[in-house]
């Protein structure tokens, strides 16, 4: 399974009707691309805005950070009101540090939303090492010998 599908599959599992409408869901590399969305707004159709400014600010907030001499490695980014905001936290997909994020608005309990983010992003985390361990251990070619490497390799192109 892509780790697309496994985003689709933990979100459709894990999410209400009601949170479904209100909450957009991101993936986003470091430099901002988003990987997967949701599609809801305002991600439908403003998402390569939206995570190149979230790239800009998670820099930004791990450079400040920095400052801190209490700093610790469980960071998260929030910015929000009463109702609604952005939340980002980091994912590690395969060996490469990326941002799951999450835009809300219209939210009752705000904290039980970022709660819920967390989870997602935890089970997101780990359902994607499985699969690369997984993947690992399924070599196309078992039991190769250096003979056979040798041959393949070996042609003289005239």
């Amino acid at each position: 399974m892509s780790y697309i599908e496994t985003f689709k599959t933990i979100l459709k599992n894990n999410l209400t009707r009601s949170s479904e409408q209100t909450i957009s869901i991101f993936v986003a590399r470091m430099d901002g691309v988003i990987l997967f969305s949701n599609e809801k707004p305002p991600l439908d159709k403003k998402k390569e805005s939206i995570g190149a400014l979230v790239a800009g600010l998670w820099q930004a907030a791990e450079l400040s950070n920095q400052f801190l001499e209490s700093a610790q490695e469980d960071t998260r980014l929030s910015f929000d009101t009463s109702d609604g905001g952005i939340y980002v936290l980091p994912i590690e997909i395969g060996n490469e540090r990326h941002l799951y994020g999450a835009m809300y608005s219209g939210q009752i309990n705000p904290g039980m939303i970022k709660n819920l983010i967390r989870k997602l992003r935890d089970k997101s985390e780990l359902e994607l090492r499985n699969e690369v361990s997984t993947l690992k251990s399924e070599y196309l070619f078992n039991n190769v010998t250096d003979e056979e490497v040798d041959n393949l390799f070996s042609f003289v192109g005239n």
